[in-house]
């Protein structure tokens, strides 16, 4: 390689494939690369429901996760690159504050987890801290999630970038391995749409 060429981009796996598509009202939904489960979709009152509706997972106040059946799941570690892609929208948007749009989570609680905020601003937590630069990164991101949002959080060898709607709007230096095994979609009062989840780790 000549000096001062950049390193060649990791080859990345699929290893999360989600489209929400289906028959309306439809409580089941799979991950198309056969690695993972996805639950937590029903239906348990007029206020607490995760569905299919217009090919795209319909919820408020319930979870939806994305394991291996209830147990962590190895390909959702990464060690070294990988991308995760999130398209997703909420009724009312302007009369919340703020939303936890998804969380990756080992056995104790969340090592990722992504924000976005009625001011448009974003934010992006990590435990340990060193994967987002050793510090929360937060940046202004324009978001308007009353129409639908694609956000994406890739690390390309030490440099980890937020992007919504292919725009990049911030980095970090990004270090250590994310060992985690369960991504959340997080939920609240808010009704919301999501229309897939895409993860990608190097191989």
């Amino acid at each position: 390689m000549p000096l001062g060429a950049l390193s060649p981009k990791s080859v990345l796996q699929t290893v999360v494939d989600v489209n929400f598509n289906g028959a309306d009202n439809s409580t089941t939904a799979s991950d198309s690369t056969g690695l993972h489960t996805v639950s937590g979709l029903g239906v348990v009152s007029i206020s607490s429901f995760a569905y299919i509706l217009s090919d795209k997972l319909f919820a408020r106040n319930n979870y939806t996760l994305i394991d291996d059946g209830g147990s962590l799941s190895p390909f959702l570690s990464f060690e070294d690159e990988f991308e995760i892609e999130v398209a997703v929208s909420f009724n009312e948007w302007f009369y919340d504050y703020g939303e936890t749009i998804w969380q990756l989570q080992d056995a104790s609680g969340g090592v990722l987890t992504l924000y976005a905020f009625v001011d448009g601003h974003i934010e992006l937590a990590a435990n340990p801290s060193v994967l987002v630069g050793g510090a929360l990164l937060s940046v202004a991101a324009g978001v308007n999630l009353s129409a639908q949002q694609v956000f994406k959080v890739a690390r390309i060898g030490s440099v980890l970038s937020v992007y919504v709607n292919n725009v990049l709007k911030g980095t970090a230096v990004s270090t250590g391995t994310v060992n985690a095994g369960r991504f959340k979609f997080w939920t609240s009062n808010f009704e919301r749409y999501v229309d897939y989840v895409k993860i990608r780790n190097a191989i």
